[in-house]
């Protein structure tokens, strides 16, 4: 992704609209159960199969455990590879254990690596840490093994990032958000002598310096005299909350979590600045006019109208069962739910494909992952369960069509717990219509109900008068008329 001139960048975001809506594939696509037979995880946030011939899946769960066990259909047997609950946070619903990655040559040297939150002296700190499996029992991460990497200050306890992968060159990458609240208060994300809002690079099979790896040459800010951080990869980052490598190519591709508007897809080259919080996808951030020089756009952008809130970064697919998913870049949405398949090719005709349609935020995708063939596995954080992507179902099992109820908030920012929201609502089906706020995990807490008289209503919902005391975080308004739902995402600051 290159940065463009600001005409040809205009064009660009032009034919985007055109060429990127969503739009259904002749194939049909379900979610089945991975592993039916196994019972669901707590909070499970991560899937990496073990890069080694043991045919072995660990899963991730955000409040410090890892699971493992054989990757077969009729398995029923987790063990745990590590135990670090009395070590990670186990508050906020964006902290605890969060990414994970197998060293290049693990099967050599037997090095995981853990990207976790935890309180140090009364301060939410990020962690970075390589950790051994046992050489007598290969199902067990020896805990008195970690080594820390790095170490870095969290101001709030949302937007953590947490994803770890090694690239193509060997190094290991790791994504911070801009260290929470909205709106990147410190302006984390353009400030390149921070880490927060960045994706680093950093060479673990090396020290330097003081430190406990060692720079890459190559990194943007290797040597600079300006203070810069030398870690840095791409910065002007809000939330990558999931990236990954395509195995084919070598590019980089990002689910970036926006803001109140926009979520986007992003390739990142090395010393990309990626826009937050100037840009919130293709759009200056809070509608002002804003300096684009010297940006990399996002490849792709969708909004919240149709109450997908969050993106979840997924793989590009180079599985065998679904050949119409070639190189495409599968990903989801948290909240709603949805699946896509994304086709760049090469900008000439972008497509943005949907898969799975799904109206409820139930199903909360919190990850991707692929097993060793390149199919695609997708965790539904809500349920627990690990569910891989399937073919062939009816189409009323999940093209649930969206119409005739739309909800807009004009104040999707609030500035504090006791400001009220204005909501705007517009039905084909006035009468009595159920409110509820969804939280980043998908916990659902009813509002009271209310009776519309009109097809459009405008009101102001007091959220601290009905449901208390919200922590500072992101949050979905949920509405139904009893035909169907819609949903808005807001910001408590």
């Amino acid at each position: 992704m290159k940065t463009l001139s600001m005409s040809i960048r205009l064009f660009a975001v032009a034919i985007l609209a055109l060429v990127c809506t969503s739009q259904y594939s002749n194939a049909q696509y379900v979610l089945t159960p991975a592993y039916p037979a196994l019972a669901s995880f707590s909070r499970p946030v991560e899937i990496q199969r073990i890069p080694d011939q043991s045919n072995r899946i660990v899963v991730v769960q955000q409040r410090g455990i890892i699971s493992v066990f054989e990757n077969s259909a009729s398995t029923s047997v987790k063990k745990t590879f590590i135990n670090l609950s009395n070590r990670v946070s186990q508050s906020g619903n964006e902290t605890g254990l969060l990414g994970c990655a197998f060293h290049p040559d693990f099967i050599h040297n037997r090095f995981v690596y853990l990207n976790y939150t935890a309180d140090s002296n009364g301060q939410l700190t990020s962690f970075i840490s390589r950790f051994t499996v046992s050489a007598e029992n290969p199902d067990s991460l020896v805990r008195s093994s970690e080594k820390i990497l790095l170490i870095l200050s969290q101001p709030f306890d949302n937007h953590n990032g947490g994803c770890l992968r090694f690239g193509p060159d060997g190094f290991l990458y790791a994504s911070f958000g801009d260290g929470g609240s909205g709106g990147d208060p410190f302006q984390n994300g353009q400030n390149k002598s921070v880490l927060l809002g960045k994706i680093l690079r950093i060479d673990v099979n090396n020290t330097q310096d003081t430190l406990q790896y060692a720079i890459p040459a190559t990194n943007p800010f290797a040597v600079n005299s300006s203070g810069y951080r030398r870690e840095i990869y791409s910065y002007g980052m809000r939330n990558t909350w999931r990236f990954s490598f395509d195995d084919v190519t070598g590019k980089l591709w990002a689910g970036e979590v926006g803001q109140g508007e926009f979520e986007e897809i992003d390739v990142i080259n090395n010393g990309d600045n990626c826009g937050w919080n100037i840009m919130e996808g293709f759009h200056c951030y809070n509608g002002t006019g804003c300096d684009q020089t010297g940006l990399a756009l996002p490849l792709f952008e969708y909004s919240h109208n149709s109450g997908d809130n969050s993106i979840t970064g997924g793989y590009v697919y180079h599985g065998n069962t679904f050949p119409d998913l070639k190189n495409k870049y599968i990903y989801g949405d948290e909240v709603s739910g949805r699946i896509w398949a994304f086709d760049y090719n090469g900008g000439v005709a972008p497509t943005n494909t949907l898969l799975i349609d799904k109206t409820s935020p139930g199903t909360n995708i919190s990850s991707f992952g692929v097993d060793a063939d390149g199919e695609i596995f997708v965790i539904a954080f809500g349920s627990g369960k690990i569910m891989k992507l399937s073919g062939t179902a009816s189409v009323d099992e999940h093209n649930s069509i969206r119409n005739g109820l739309q909800l807009t908030l004009h104040n999707s920012i609030l500035a504090s717990r006791s400001a009220k929201l204005s909501v705007i609502i517009e039905t084909n089906n006035p009468g009595k219509t159920t409110f509820s706020i969804v939280d980043a995990i998908g916990r659902e807490r009813s509002l009271p109900s209310k009776q519309l008289f009109s097809n459009s209503t405008q009101m102001n919902l007091d959220l601290q008068t009905t449901i208390g005391s919200c922590p500072a975080g992101a949050y979905i308004l949920k509405i139904s008329d009893g035909n169907q739902s819609a949903f808005a995402k807001f910001v408590i600051e």
